[in-house]
């Protein structure tokens, strides 16, 4: 099947993912682990009102394209936080 401009090839998601705050940010050269990060960032949105109870959390893929992260970690930290 090839490919068309309906379903083009490559990443689904653009640099910005409305259903992902941007304000969320990670540093991949601290010593504090990525998913450590990650969580801590998504506390700290829940905390601040950015995600309010019974709000969905964004998909681990928008997560992680926002993030600069791999789509592993970001599920596996939406998992803990379940």
């Amino acid at each position: 099947m090839a490919a068309n401009a309906a379903f083009p090839r490559g990443p689904r998601y653009g640099i910005n993912v409305s259903s992902t705050k941007t304000t969320m940010r990670v540093d991949p050269h601290s010593s504090v682990p990525l998913h450590e990060q990650v969580a801590a960032a998504l506390r700290r949105a829940i905390g601040d009102g950015e995600a309010v109870p019974g709000e969905r959390l964004p998909p681990a893929r928008d997560l992680a394209v926002v993030l600069g992260v791999n789509a592993n970690t970001a599920a596996a930290v939406l998992g803990e936080l379940e």
